[in-house]
């Protein structure tokens, strides 16, 4: 038989009450969007073991293989004409280009409109920043702020149009929505009944996922689900038609968390010299390692592939991620003609005034991280506004000049690239009309209204309008402040250094008080218990509050609900929740793990077997193997003995 469960779970049962029921989640959809090319069976090899990871470097020895220095800064790709091979191995599928229009980049931005349900799925996308329904609460509040303005001149519109653009889960607009429907309850206002929501996104099948999961399904009446780039905000394209809608000019509310980071961006570095000004820019090349490996990914060859990415189709390129690598190299570059001078001139002049000439950040110069498709995107953004619409976006941001002054690349998380947004150069773009001289495309000056201190972990906010918006600006100031943020993230940070359990509840019941419908919270506080061998109980009253406000998107906080349910002696509830977390994620290793306990208890063993291997399979940085692998073990002694006694009994009988 099975030993008692070594996880959270392993609290010994303070009774056999029955668990409260496991909430069922709506079954999951399958996704809808286009596949790349069949890959093999072989596993795929381990990547890195954290979350983030940098672009990839190749050996400096493929520096000198093709490319001189050159000082015109290239304006679009460098596909090469033909096949350019290195001295390791490594194919060049694109020559020297700027880093933000590199192959690598433009790759993880078409990731999000083919994959971006299963990286949510799989949470290879961190998203509990803006899911955990504590954004949502601020940016119901500023939008309760705006309508009682309008109200109160007398411009109230009859519909009320609110879009959130790159939606991702579509929790955030969710909660939103939840809140902004009880704060129009408890002000006896009918704002919300004047609402025409459109959820957006570029990916058909995070759509897909909001529909078949009904995400909405209290908020129906009011919402599109649809299509929209972050390069055309306000055309709106249904999910269930073909014909698009023109917002533009009609938006009085557009919501767009982590979407600028997404935008291309550069990395410049100034040196002044007598002779002037002396630009440098980061190029990328971007290579395919180990060509003769392909095969194990995609059905394609190598000739076939460079023809894709040629056309624009990197689907079958999303898929050999793992086999490519980004060379990165500085090369001296003319910007006489670059659109953004300007701006660069100020930024770096600013870093240069704010830091001192001898920091220790500015010996090789002066390092400028050009956030420009972030500054023109959100640019459109207002343009598309009504004249007395605002616009809140979120990011992580360098919001000082000792962060914009660190010469940085960008991250991955899976095949997708993302940076954070130079908040300094962001808030001089705007103040200066846009593109420093006015002509951003915004017709009119738009204000950008920052936190008098922005947020905690660099997570910075910004409101953005076309005219003074006294109620709402105000508002903003006092939700999205640092201030704002610093007693629940306090409350919190003294909960997890708490060596005492019961004490470390207390703390997270009051952060709780002030974020009612944090289900990120919950589960934290919910793995606390457990782990401190408090009342299971309590666990499972609080995982039972998250799964029901997030039943479709947290693995996590299914598992923590079957540990929880596991504990109290309900395992058949267990079971269920584990299977549950497989449902929203079947790449879970915990949860595999967690049915492979339950049934080998059971003596199951054939499905633990099967389970225990799709943990082993799925656990790929190794952090459950010994764990899994001492139930292996288990389960085998346990078949072995049940073996044994089949064999004794089966003698028992012929000897009657």
């Amino acid at each position: 038989m099975a030993t008692k469960k070594s996880s959270p779970a392993a609290a010994t049962p303070a009774s056999k009450a029955a668990a409260a029921p496991a909430p069922q989640p709506k079954k999951r959809a399958a996704s809808k969007a286009a596949k790349p090319a069949k890959p093999a069976k072989a596993a795929r090899p381990a990547k890195a073991t954290k979350a983030t990871k940098a672009a990839k470097v190749v050996p400096a020895k493929r520096a000198a293989s093709i490319a001189a220095e050159t000082t015109d800064l290239p304006t679009k790709s460098g596909l090469p004409a033909s096949a350019t091979v290195a001295e390791d191995g490594a194919l060049l599928l694109e020559d020297w280009t700027p880093m933000g229009q590199c192959l690598d980049w433009r790759a993880g931005l078409q990731t999000w409109a083919w994959q971006a349900d299963q990286l949510f799925d799989e949470q290879k996308v961190p998203n509990l920043a803006h899911d955990s329904g504590a954004i949502s609460r601020r940016n119901a509040d500023v939008l309760a702020a705006w309508c009682a303005g309008q109200d109160a001149a007398g411009t109230l519109p009859d519909e009320i149009v609110l879009v959130e653009l790159g939606m991702g889960t579509g929790l955030h607009l969710r909660f939103l929505l939840d809140r902004f429907q009880h704060l129009c309850a408890q002000a006896q206002r009918d704002w919300y009944d004047r609402l025409a929501v459109y959820a957006t996104d570029v990916s058909r099948g995070v759509l897909e996922n909001a529909r078949d999961r009904k995400l909405f399904k209290d908020h129906e009446a009011p919402l599109h689900l649809g299509m929209m780039s972050a390069f055309e905000p306000g055309i709106f394209r249904p999910l269930v038609q073909a014909e698009p809608v023109d917002l533009r000019g009609k938006m009085h509310a557009v919501y767009a968390n982590y979407v600028l980071d997404l935008m291309p961006m550069d990395l410049f570095r100034r040196r002044t010299t007598e002779a002037g000004s002396q630009w440098q820019a980061v190029l990328a090349r971007t290579w395919l390692a180990q060509p003769e490996r392909v095969p194990v990914y995609v059905d394609l060859d190598v000739d076939t592939l460079r023809a894709a990415i040629a056309a624009g189709d990197f689907r079958a390129l999303i898929a050999l991620f793992p086999l490519t690598e980004v060379e990165l190299r500085t090369f001296p570059v003319d910007l006489s003609n670059h659109p953004d001078l300007a701006t660069l001139e100020r930024l770096a002049d600013y870093i240069e005034a704010e830091l001192g000439a001898d920091h220790e950040l500015l010996t090789e110069g002066t390092v400028a991280c050009h956030s420009g498709g972030a500054l023109h995107v959100a640019a459109r953004i207002v343009a598309a506004l009504t004249p007395d619409g605002f616009a809140s976006v979120r990011d992580v941001g360098l919001t000082t000049a000792a962060l914009a002054a660190v010469p940085r690349t960008y991250s991955h998380y899976g095949p997708t690239a993302a940076s954070g947004v130079n908040m300094v150069e962001f808030d001089d773009w705007f103040a200066q009309g846009g593109n420093g001289d006015g002509s951003g495309g915004v017709d009119a000056v738009v204000r950008c209204v920052a936190p008098d201190t922005d947020g905690p972990r660099h997570q910075a906010s910004r409101l953005l309008c076309r005219m003074a918006l006294p109620e709402v600006e105000a508002a903003f100031q006092t939700h999205f402040d640092a201030d704002s943020f610093a007693h629940v993230e306090g409350l919190v940070a003294r909960a997890r250094a708490e060596a005492d359990a019961g004490a470390a509840l207390e703390l997270y019941r009051a952060a709780m008080a002030r974020e009612p419908d944090n289900w990120v919270l919950m589960t934290e506080a919910a793995k606390r218990a457990l782990a401190g061998g408090l009342d299971p109980q309590l666990a499972l009253l609080l995982a039972t509050r998250g799964v029901g406000l997030n039943p479709e998107y947290s693995p996590d906080l299914w598992v923590i609900y079957g540990d929880a349910a596991w504990a109290t002696g309900d395992h058949k509830a267990a079971r269920q929740a584990y299977a549950y977390a497989l449902e929203v994620n079947p790449r879970d290793p915990v949860a595999h793990y967690g049915v492979a306990f339950v049934d080998a208890e059971r003596g199951e063993f054939r499905s633990a077997f099967a389970h225990i291997g799709e943990a082993l399979a799925h656990d790929v940085d190794g952090t459950h193997r010994p764990q899994v692998l001492r139930l292996l073990d288990v389960c085998l002694r346990g078949q072995q003995q049940l073996r044994a006694e089949e064999t004794e009994r089966l003698a028992r009988r012929a000897l009657r």
